[in-house]
């Protein structure tokens, strides 16, 4: 299943711009749709509306990115993989701050300072 989207246009003073985000759960590199294929909502905890729905993950998804975590650790990630690489993935940390700070109410500055280090 490909999984939907999320949108949001920001317009914080340190951060404006549209952020698109899948909503699906990450694993083995890929976003999908959870092993129920169900959803959770995500309320804008600042005013109570509606922000999206993602998918809701359970044990079974939890288990298939354990043994894909652990398979990608032995065979391809791990210490093969220097630490900028590593990094490389978190790149969009202004638009993870943003999200961050969405979801959770918090200002982008604390977002990106605290949650993101």
């Amino acid at each position: 299943m490909s999984t939907t989207e999320f949108s949001y246009q920001f317009n914080y003073e340190t951060f404006k711009g549209k952020v698109n985000f899948p909503t699906g759960i990450f694993i083995n590199g890929k976003f999908s749709a959870g092993a129920n294929r169900t959803t959770i909502d995500v309320i804008n905890p600042t005013n109570g509306k509606f922000l999206t729905s993602i998918a809701e993950g359970t044990t079974d998804d939890v288990n298939r990115a354990v043994d894909a975590a652990k398979r990608a650790f032995d065979e391809s990630w791990g210490l093969r993989i220097p630490g900028r690489a590593r990094q490389a993935p978190l790149q969009n940390w202004d638009e993870l701050a943003a999200l961050e700070a969405l979801d959770n109410g918090k200002t982008f500055n604390d977002a990106r300072a605290t949650d993101l280090t």
